[in-house]
């Protein structure tokens, strides 16, 4: 069994493709809760609320691990949540987001669930590490996906 950074176990079938160490935030297709949402996260941003975790990839599931902290210090739960491979739709792909002009560079990887969109923040990662880490997930995402098709004849 492998051990990981984040301590997750993993089921005894599974082939661990990546773990990442990253912040995690999801937004809606949904313009007027994107809209609330925007509103609301400014304040919660003021008063230290973030998720910051792991997306462990494995070849049968991508697992988003992480600890909410409320008031920069305080862990207020741990979450797991866990999605086949199967349901995630369309491609997984990268967005290069630049913050205070030039400064903090910044890569998010986003991938569509079936009510959301999810977006993890590589740091400290260059635009080469960026299309290694997304090809290694759309590959998983393709394998998983002709499996399935090949067992439904």
């Amino acid at each position: 069994m492998v051990s990981l950074k984040s301590g997750f176990p993993l089921l005894e079938d599974e082939r661990l493709i990546l773990e990442i160490e990253s912040k995690l935030y999801m937004t809606s297709p949904w313009l007027p809760l994107r809209f609330i949402w925007g509103i609301i996260r400014p304040f919660l941003q003021i008063l230290g609320f973030k998720r910051s975790g792991y997306l462990i990839a494995t070849d049968k599931r991508f697992i988003e691990f992480y600890t909410q902290t409320i008031f920069w210090l305080i862990k207020f739960r741990k979450y797991s949540e866990s999605i086949s491979l199967k349901k995630i739709k369309g491609n997984i792909h990268w967005v290069k987001k630049g913050r205070f002009l030039f400064f903090c560079r910044a890569y998010q990887v986003c991938y569509n669930r079936p009510w959301w969109r999810v977006y993890f923040i590589l740091k400290g990662k260059e635009e080469d590490d960026a299309n290694k880490i997304i090809n290694l997930l759309n590959q998983a995402v393709c394998s998983a996906q002709t499996r399935r098709a090949a067992n439904a004849f």
